[in-house]
């Protein structure tokens, strides 16, 4: 029977090159998947891809739901970071484009007001809140007593 040989340069170059490898591939790996959700990465990826459909959105018709959409996502995600200002903008520009387009007395403007509203109470703004949420509940009240068109 032979004698196993001691590890000669070629075998101990070939052990510290594989672990190598596969260190540097996890690391390409691990940059190139999806970010762990929480994460300051994974929060600037969302505000980018974000901000990338609202500015896709705002080259279609300003009546389209899509900007609407977008622009109401937008403003949500700023204000579960409480970046209230950037959020509060966001939300006055959903507002004014859907009262233009539907009308200030759709219920999607209810809607729209009664998240506004609620953001003002997060930042501390109760005043201005109520007025908001006064004027939501009276745009459901009288689509609540509007006849409907169906059967």
């Amino acid at each position: 029977m032979e004698k196993p040989k001691p590890h000669s340069w070629p075998n101990l170059f070939m052990l510290w090159l594989i672990p190598a490898f596969c260190l540097l591939l996890a690391g390409w790996i691990a940059g190139c998947a999806p970010t762990k959700p929480g994460t300051p990465r994974a929060k600037s990826h969302a505000e980018q891809q974000l901000l990338k459909a609202v500015a896709q959105a705002r080259k279609l018709d300003p009546a389209n739901p899509l900007l609407l959409s977008s622009l109401y996502s937008l403003a949500e995600f700023f204000r579960s970071q409480r970046e209230y200002s950037k959020a509060e903008s966001i939300y006055q520009q959903a507002l004014s484009l859907k009262e233009k387009a539907n009308g200030p007395d759709h219920p999607d403007v209810a809607t729209i007001l009664e998240n506004y509203a609620a953001l003002l109470r997060e930042s501390d703004r109760p005043e201005e809140a109520q007025q908001l949420e006064s004027r939501a509940k009276a745009i459901r009240a009288k689509h609540l007593h509007t006849p409907s068109s169906s059967p």
